[in-house]
């Protein structure tokens, strides 16, 4: 399978009517426009009618026609649809807002130009811990303190990065761990892989992440074995070794995208979605951060 796109996005109802006037099974539909049918991810939604939102996530090839399909069959009940757009191809998540026919800045690569017309998700973190280590100082300017889950330290730090979330369900053997919609498959670093010009062991130089964490990157990749960032106590991004090699899940959502466009949406609006659906689902998502799933080990 090639070019397998997850879509993730926020249909935002209008205010002034009932939101159950829109199905998310049947908007789920219109989005993938084969009555259902999805390609290579598994479909996933939730219906937060409290603050007038639908979630939903699906698979397509290539791009995201199925938000003009949805627009065209419920645009009478619909102020805007938010995306997040993954290609396998490509190296991260792409935002766009979706508020009728020529209104989505979402382009792919546009080659005579070389360049990506569209908006680069950015996703924030406020914690991170880090496994494997007697103590580490050192490991920057910042107060470590000891967690309950034994030689796991935990730091506060503010910033964010670039971040690529496939959903797609191909290889069923990578190890999959809960996420807020469907389980994730882990991503493979290889214990001998040597950095090429510009990247790091993680690249977490190209995906932006702050100067301070890009310097001791390496030293984390040699002396550590389980890092974790985490979003308001959700767990947004995970590495572990295992056998000798590092393993990346990437659980990023709607809830640590920062993007000021998305933000500005509605304030209110945002603080009901992290209390009903991200807050529904951090238990969920958060224990046991370093422990193998009995079924995936």
């Amino acid at each position: 399978m090639a070019n397998i796109a997850t879509v993730m996005a926020v249909t935002i109802v209008r205010a002034d009517l009932d939101p159950r006037k829109v199905s998310p099974r049947k908007l789920l539909q219109a989005m993938t426009r084969s009555y259902g049918r999805t390609y290579c991810v598994p479909t996933w939604y939730y219906a937060d009618y409290s603050s007038g939102c639908i979630y939903t996530q699906h698979g397509e090839r290539w791009g995201v026609g199925g938000m003009t399909h949805a627009w065209a069959t419920y645009a009478e009940f619909i102020e805007a649809i938010w995306v997040r757009y993954y290609n396998d191809g490509d190296d991260y998540d792409v935002l766009s807002r979706f508020s009728g026919p020529g209104t989505m800045k979402y382009q792919p690569y546009k080659r005579s130009q070389n360049k990506l017309r569209c908006e680069l998700c950015q996703y924030g973190f406020d914690e991170i811990l880090i496994g494997g280590l007697e103590e580490p100082s050192g490991y920057l300017d910042a107060d470590w303190t000891p967690t309950q889950l034994g030689g796991i330290w935990s730091t506060r730090i503010q910033g964010h990065y670039l971040s690529g979330n496939a959903r797609n369900d191909c290889y069923s053997t990578r190890k999959p761990l809960t996420s807020p919609t469907t389980p994730i498959n882990g991503l493979i670093y290889d214990k001998l892989f040597e950095p090429r010009s510009m990247q790091t062991y993680f690249r977490w130089q190209a995906a932006k992440l702050p100067p301070e964490l890009v310097e001791i990157e390496s030293r984390i990749y040699r002396d550590a074995s389980h890092v974790e960032f985490k979003w308001r106590g959700r767990t947004t991004r995970l590495y572990q070794q295992y056998d000798h090699r590092w393993w990346e899940w990437r659980m990023d959502d709607w809830d640590n995208c920062i993007n000021p466009g998305w933000l500005a949406e509605d304030p209110a609006l945002l603080a009901q979605n992290s209390s009903h659906l991200f807050g529904r689902l951090r238990t969920q998502c958060s224990g046991s951060p370093f422990g193998w799933p009995q079924d995936a080990a």
